[in-house]
C-alpha cells in the first residue's frame, strides 16, 4: 500500500537522484569548455583536420600524434562526431542556462568537498 509518506520519501528520492544527475552534468559540460582541444576543433588554424589529411593510412585512420601510434582517428569520421558533441554540449548548456549552471556546479563542488572532508576525516580516525 501506498501512503503519503512513501511518496513523499520517493518524490524526495527523485529530487536528490535529478539533482545528483544535474551536478553531474554540469561537471560534464565543465570539463569540455576546459579543453582547448575541444575548442580548437572549430577553429581553422587549430582544427586537426588540415595536420592530419596527410597522415591518413589506406583504412581511413590517421594517428593523432606521432607519439600516439596507437591512437588513431577516423578522419572522414571527425567533422560528424565534432557536429554530435558540439549539440550535446549546446542541450546541456539549454537544461542548465539563467544561472543554473553556476548553482549546479556549484552544488556539485560543494558536495565533493564534503565528500572529501569525510573521507579524511574516517582515515585520519
Amino acid at each position: 500500500m501506498v501512503t503519503a509518506h512513501t511518496r513523499r520519501v520517493d518524490e524526495a528520492d527523485a529530487r536528490r537522484r535529478i539533482e545528483l544527475l544535474e551536478e553531474s552534468l554540469a561537471e560534464l559540460l565543465q570539463w569540455i569548455r576546459e579543453q582547448d582541444v575541444y575548442d580548437d576543433q572549430f577553429d581553422e588554424e587549430t582544427s586537426w583536420l588540415p595536420r592530419l589529411e596527410p597522415l591518413v593510412r589506406p583504412d581511413g585512420l590517421a594517428p593523432l600524434a606521432p607519439l600516439y601510434e596507437d591512437h588513431f582517428v577516423r578522419l572522414a569520421d571527425l567533422p560528424s562526431e565534432l557536429e554530435k558533441v558540439s549539440r550535446m554540449v549546446k542541450r546541456a548548456e539549454g537544461l542548465l542556462a539563467g544561472g543554473r549552471f553556476e548553482a549546479t556546479f556549484g552544488r556539485a563542488r560543494s558536495r565533493q568537498r564534503l565528500a572529501e572532508r569525510r573521507s579524511a576525516q574516517s582515515s585520519d580516525g
